[in-house]
């Protein structure tokens, strides 16, 4: 009996040493390190870098912390152990990527980062959270929702949309569209930065970060000269126009001459602003350049285009008042713009902006070409565009130059000219005809016409297209039957959004002879130039500084019209990122400030008439004002303006300032 039971004790402790040697090979495919109750990983971060988060099922959420430091937490939406291979991170100097995808079940993620990161989250039947400011975010999902907590100080482009969910905002922001309940496009603050959430069929909601999370205002910086990256940039693979070396003489290639009428289906362009480069068709398969095609009037001889004198009546000077008002931030920041002038200092004859001299006789019998520039600085004169308007909005059109009170950097001027809301423009409609509007072109003919029939009869109206080159279809000009015409003819050639170089040459050329007028450019784009493009980019020969520099220096107003194509983008996949969109945006409204207009929506080509009408009833609200600076000195510096209603109640709007060059 004993041995029988020895037998059995070790038959037992062979079986059971069997079955250890059988587990052994699956305990070291899959060692219990690999199996977590909550995942955890951290990493250091620097400022500005990107997250890219995928997580196909499961909740995301991510929090804005106070370290410089990335945290990943993962759990198991079931409350299994986590694999180690279901969440996969890489990481570089510049990108944090997480990836979530288990073959079954779904993972809850919540990461800690930095403020002013830049955030990509995507999902397919998981909601997303975020909360706290970044430097900029898409969120998307197919079935889950998005809640976003941002604080009320940020500065942002908002765009919100749901196919067939609710998107709602808790923020009040300047709205780009009409009110919807899934579809929400607006700025908040100042805008800048891009916040893109998109979900197909969940809700989404944007409000106020929550007390409880203590996130502090920025302080406001000083102002200091600033950086490439206070105003959106872009790629630039060339020089910009007045660094450029170049390798022949340049031309300005507008203005009538034979140049200009040697083929009427020739185009100039393509080596840089003002090169004389003729090609054949419509074809500009360079890139980095302005293309122009310059279709010349009938039996246009090549004169110089009239203009009309300027009004040099004296118009009653404004009484005394001492209290000029304060300037804000945005005075403080243009007056710190690098003082180099692309404007002028371009040499080999490159397209510039240049006042008239005054035709002084000298009074010392010396030759008054010798001082012609001394002259010309002197005694330059300092047009204002000015609006005024109600506290609620409406237009106030019978002030007089006694109602108005101009101060130059503190210091009241006299007012020299005045010119009431009648007086007559040089418009410049500039129409983007790149992209989809090649397919709307009759459309954009019939609002085009119009906007030419809403204008004053007096007004000089000049037609400009540009794709990525630049058609000059019409001089400024009050014939009608010719403006008619040409719209008539207007046809889209090809790809490419040539939008700062065509504001520049719109600038530079086309309204040069009018300098000391009334000028205004309505421009119709989506704003998204060659330069910025992340479908087709290309560079640009013009920044879009030069481009603000341009319309700062001119004093013409620009009023931008935006083309809404942002969906259907998205819905064509041409491949332009919402980013790319906001930053457009952001321009677009910058460039309207800097000039001291407006920016307008046009949500369909079709909108287009109706937009054209606003701008032109704004146009008939805008009053001339003029003068000469008491202070003679000049530093080629930036020179704050402040125009002051006498009339109580009376808000005014017009460009901050200029360069005293």
């Amino acid at each position: 009996m004993a041995a029988y039971e020895r037998w059995r004790i070790w038959r037992l402790i062979a079986l059971l040493a069997g079955l250890g040697l059988m587990a052994a090979p699956a305990m070291g495919q899959r060692p219990t390190t690999g199996r977590l109750k909550v995942f955890e990983q951290s990493f250091e971060a620097g400022l500005g870098r990107s997250i890219h988060v995928e997580n196909t099922s499961g909740v995301t959420k991510v929090e804005v912390w106070g370290e410089d430091l990335i945290h990943v937490m993962a759990t198991r939406t079931d409350g299994r152990l986590v694999d180690e291979k279901d969440v996969k991170i890489a990481a570089t100097p510049s990108q944090v990527t997480v990836r979530c995808a288990p073959p079954m079940g779904g993972i809850n993620l919540k990461l800690y980062i930095p403020a002013e990161s830049h955030v990509r989250l995507s999902s397919q039947a998981g909601g997303i959270e975020l909360i706290g400011p970044v430097a900029s975010a898409t969120a998307e999902t197919d079935t889950g929702d998005i809640a976003v907590e941002v604080p009320r100080w940020l500065d942002a482009d908002i765009e919100m949309r749901s196919v067939s969910g609710t998107a709602t905002s808790h923020l009040s922001f300047a709205r780009y569209d009409e009110k919807s309940r899934r579809a929400i496009k607006g700025r908040l603050g100042r805008g800048g930065r891009a916040i893109i959430l998109r979900s197909a069929a969940g809700h989404i909601d944007l409000k106020s970060l929550r007390s409880s999370i203590a996130i502090a205002e920025p302080a406001p910086l000083p102002p200091i000269a600033p950086t490439a990256d206070d105003l959106p940039s872009q790629p630039t693979r060339f020089p910009p126009p007045d660094d450029r070396p170049a390798d022949r003489p340049l031309t300005p290639i507008f203005g009538g001459g034979a140049q200009s009428q040697d083929e009427l289906g020739a185009t100039y362009g393509g080596g840089g602003i003002g090169r004389r480069q003729q090609r054949w068709g419509d074809d500009m398969t360079m890139s980095g350049g302005i293309g122009v095609r310059i279709i010349p009037p009938p039996g246009y001889g090549g004169a110089t285009p009239p203009r009309s004198a300027g009004d040099r009546s004296s118009a009653p000077s404004a009484s005394s008042d001492p209290d000029a008002g304060r300037f804000s931030a945005a005075d403080e920041a243009l007056a710190n713009l690098p003082r180099r002038d692309p404007l002028r200092s371009t040499p080999d004859g490159r397209p510039t902006l240049r006042r008239r001299a005054l035709d002084l006789p000298a009074e010392d019998g010396s030759d008054a070409t010798a001082d012609a520039d001394t002259i010309r600085i002197n005694a330059r004169l300092v047009n204002l565009n000015v609006i005024a308007t109600t506290q609620d909005g409406r237009a106030v059109t019978n002030l007089t130059a006694e109602d108005f009170a101009i101060f130059d950097e503190e210091t009241k001027q006299e007012i020299a000219h005045f010119k009431p809301t009648t007086a007559p423009f040089n418009l410049v409609l500039l129409l983007d005809l790149s992209g989809s509007t090649r397919e709307k072109i009759d459309s954009i003919r019939e609002s085009a016409w119009r906007f030419v029939e809403a204008a004053s009869p007096q007004d000089r109206i000049a037609i400009v297209t540009f794709t990525r080159s630049v058609h000059v279809l019409c001089r400024p000009t009050n014939n009608r039957a010719l403006l008619k015409q040409r719209i008539a003819e207007m046809r889209a050639t090809d790809g490419g959004t040539a939008y700062y170089e065509a504001m520049w040459f719109a600038l530079t050329e086309v309204l040069a002879p009018f300098q000391d007028e009334r000028n205004a450019i309505i421009v119709m784009t989506d704003g998204v130039d060659n330069s910025i493009s992340a479908a087709y980019p290309a560079p640009t020969r013009v920044s879009f500084r030069q481009m603000i520099e341009a319309i700062l220096e001119s004093g013409t107003l620009v009023y931008p019209i935006y083309l809404d194509t942002e969906e259907e983008n998205y819905r064509n996949h041409w491949g332009e990122t919402s980013e790319v969109y906001a930053l457009a945006r952001t321009q677009l409204q910058q460039v309207a400030d800097a000039s001291g207009a407006t920016l307008y929506i046009a949500s369909r080509v079709e909108d287009l008439a109706g937009v054209y009408q606003k701008v032109i009833a704004e146009l008939r609200t805008v009053y001339g004002l003029a003068y000469y600076p008491t202070n003679a000195e000049h530093k080629s510096q930036w020179r704050r303006v402040k125009v002051v209603a006498r009339r109580p109640g009376v808000v005014i709007r017009t460009r901050r300032g200029y360069y005293d060059r």
